[in-house]
């Protein structure tokens, strides 16, 4: 639709990403659909991608293929017209607080959010607040009142105070896309984060949302009965089955009753999400402090192979002395 700037464009209906300022040689737009391959580590990380594309015919629409350097995507776009995108945007006067992340201080953000808990395995529900001119993360778990802050020394904050609430991962999704500048309109208004012409515009989240599913669906309570007594304290509470032993009042017979319990159920995904994340921020540290001590390594080996090539040459000029004769 801008000849002159094009736009690469992605939502799933709760955030939007777009970026801007490419000049691509297309004669129409095209729509690729989520893929499996695209998200490949291996295709992400063999150099940079080329975008073909044939003309569209017979009605059809057109045909394109994104290549690396050892492997290629052919697919055909989507029939179809991409929503209006650009009318959800807020005008860019409407913002009246910011916060700006210095890029030394994303790793931080990331481990400060991941160390908070969140109340909900829903929304992952995580606060952000601008006030006095420091930024800070609130966290609560679930059975808390008061939220946890966190603050973040690094950054700063301009503007009227505010405090907006929105989904964890999609705050670490915009950190880790090195969008570090948030813009705020008030604590129930879409909030953005940008870095030059990327953004993602993001709605946020009700604090109270939470609360009000937990008490619309507390978690159920196991009762305790006379027939099925809670086991003790040194017994596993996980047991797949009971058996109880009563009387018969007619003949004084032992009756066995077998009831079934139902197990309790798995914890969710997304806490071990949260935790490989903090294993990969680990893991991202150690891999550092290898390489460090790998380039110390070759550094000691290569003045080790120096001295070895000296000593030669002073053996090779002793031997040259021996062989001289007076």
């Amino acid at each position: 639709s801008t000849p002159g700037a094009h736009y690469v464009v992605g939502t799933d209906g709760r955030h939007l990403f777009s970026a801007n300022s490419f000049t691509l040689r297309l004669p129409e737009s095209i729509l690729i659909t989520e893929h499996k391959f695209l998200g490949w580590k291996g295709f992400n990380s063999d150099g940079a991608w080329k975008l073909k594309t044939l003309p569209a015919h017979d009605d059809e629409a057109p045909v394109f293929e994104l290549s690396s350097d050892r492997w290629r995507f052919i697919s055909r776009s989507v029939d179809a017209e991409y929503p209006n995108w650009k009318q959800v945007l807020p005008a860019p006067t409407a913002y009246q607080t910011t916060i700006s992340i210095p890029a030394e201080a994303v790793e931080e953000v990331i481990r400060a959010a991941l160390r908070l808990p969140t109340p909900d395995d829903k929304h992952h529900t995580m606060g952000l607040e601008a006030a006095g001119g420091v930024f800070r993360l609130l966290g609560r778990s679930r059975s808390a009142t008061d939220w946890t802050r966190s603050v973040i020394r690094e950054a700063g904050a301009t503007g009227p105070e505010v405090t907006i609430f929105l989904n964890r991962n999609t705050l670490l999704k915009a950190l880790r896309f090195g969008l570090t500048r948030i813009d705020i309109i008030d604590a129930a208004s879409p909030l953005r984060f940008s870095q030059g012409g990327r953004q993602m515009i993001v709605m946020p989240l009700r604090a109270d949302e939470t609360d009000a599913e937990s008490q619309q669906n507390p978690p159920p309570v196991p009762a305790a009965t006379q027939s099925n007594p809670p086991p003790p304290a040194e017994q596993p509470t996980t047991q797949p089955m009971q058996t109880t032993t009563t009387t018969n009042g007619a003949n004084g017979s032992p009756t066995t009753t077998t009831a079934t319990t139902t197990p309790e159920p798995k914890p969710s995904l997304d806490t071990a999400l949260v935790q490989i994340e903090a294993l990969k921020i680990g893991l991202r540290e150690s891999i550092t402090s290898l390489t460090k001590l790998g380039d110390t390594v070759r550094q000691a080996l290569r003045e080790q192979k120096a001295g070895d090539k000296d000593l030669q040459s002073v053996r090779q000029t002793l031997r040259s002395l021996q062989s001289v004769r007076l």
